[in-house]
């Protein structure tokens, strides 16, 4: 009855600890969760930049030649951009403004070897070397969703044209329709900068600018991978810099990988945010850890006599402190477990609103990225803490006599 009314009396209080203990190392996980999102989506930001380890922009489709080598061990691809007009070859339906992307995906492959995109066109795109191209032959494409379902059966006419020159008829005929981790790869990302957002895109062989006449409107798109497969270390930014120039001229704008995420790190706004979240973290946890002791310090006493009533009936010293640590283990395990899951569900529950892109960059929302490290040393720090509880709690049972023991009782 006693003990009963005692664990009543002290439930409130030991109940607000816990909701306490929670709600900081919540926290706590929270901002060190939202803090490596943010790091490691600066490199998806980057890469979605750049696309390759650098890129290279002029207007206009006359520029750079077929050739996958730009010198110095390093490969490039290129990609052209052409705003066309399309005709459905089933129902006649005119569809303006289509984005209409011409590479080679050999040269793809070969700049962006794990490029979900490239394995793609690969597949679908690639002809066998000496094939020879023509208007009578129909081009093969890839279609973005919202332009395959204009066209759900058929593929698509094209007449292109440029001063003093006679039209050119296209057929682009489908053969796949573009994922969300195709249209989300980074080698597209600095091509789909230069497209307003909801164009139709459709992707065919570099073979279509054989066909197609030079024109000053759309842009041309370079992207360049330092070093030979197996070769020696990477190209520096100015190789980079200087193989872009040489191709494209001086006019190009050159982006390059590692000095893109050096830029987006240094960013005020970015360092402001992070500065903001490492110390929210380490306030949330010190914070958390204080009213851990401040509980236990306030419990002791307590712990204290139910100890002295077994000491009186033989309990050893390392069975006392074996009991001092199982009364207190609950307490412990109770707000690491809360405080982690909170930690951990609180961003994904609030993921409709919780918008990183705008630090990041890139086309999608950055993956959620758990600091396993913070998590680990908050719940090592509340174990720590315990054990050191137990021992000072036995050390000091330890000392007293067995008259202020028969008194605490």
């Amino acid at each position: 009855m006693g003990g009963g009314a005692r664990a009543a009396h002290d439930a409130p209080a030991t109940g607000l600890a816990l909701f306490v203990l929670v709600l900081t190392l919540g926290t706590a996980v929270f901002c060190g969760l939202v803090q490596r999102t943010i790091g490691d989506g600066l490199a998806a930001g980057a890469d979605w930049t750049t696309g390759a380890d650098a890129s290279a922009i002029v207007a206009g489709t006359g520029t750079a030649g077929p050739g996958t080598g730009a010198g110095d061990g390093i490969r490039t691809a290129v990609q052209r951009l052409h705003t066309l007009d399309l005709v459905g070859q089933t129902d006649g339906a005119l569809i303006t403004q289509v984005a209409v992307i011409t590479v080679d995906p050999r040269q793809l492959a070969a700049v962006a070897p794990k490029s979900p995109l490239a394995a793609a066109l690969l597949s679908g795109l690639a002809t066998a070397p000496g094939t020879r191209i023509d208007a009578s032959v129909p081009l093969p494409s890839f279609l973005s969703p919202d332009l395959r379902a204009r066209e759900r059966t058929g593929g698509f006419t094209s007449s292109v044209s440029a001063l003093g020159q006679r039209p050119v008829n296209l057929v682009l005929s489908p053969v796949g329709t573009l994922t969300g981790a195709d249209l989300h790869d980074p080698v597209l990302g600095p091509v789909t900068a230069r497209i307003p957002a909801g164009t139709p895109m459709l992707i065919t062989t570099a073979g279509a600018e054989h066909l197609m006449p030079e024109q000053s409107s759309g842009s041309t798109v370079m992207l360049l991978k330092g070093g030979a497969p197996g070769g020696p270390a990477p190209a520096t930014p100015a190789a980079l810099r200087s193989a872009a120039a040489r191709t494209l001229g001086p006019l190009a704008r050159i982006r390059v990988r590692s000095e893109t995420l050096s830029a987006l790190r240094a960013d005020g706004l970015t360092r402001g945010l992070d500065a903001t979240y490492t110390v929210t973290s380490v306030l949330a946890a010190l914070s958390g850890l204080l009213t851990l002791a401040l509980e236990l310090t306030l419990t002791a006493h307590e712990r204290g006599r139910t100890a002295s009533f077994l000491r009186t009936l033989g309990l050893g010293g390392k069975e006392a402190g074996a009991l001092h640590f199982l009364q207190l283990l609950p307490l412990a395990v109770a707000s690491a477990v809360g405080g982690t899951l909170l930690g951990l569900l609180e961003p994904r529950l609030m993921a409709p609103t919780l918008d990183l892109r705008q630090f990041t960059g890139g086309p999608a929302q950055p993956a959620l990225r758990t600091d396993y490290s913070l998590t680990l040393a908050l719940v090592v720090g509340v174990t720590a803490l315990i054990l050191v509880a137990a021992a000072a709690e036995t050390a000091l049972a330890r000392r007293r006599r067995l008259g202020a023991v028969l008194r605490l009782s």
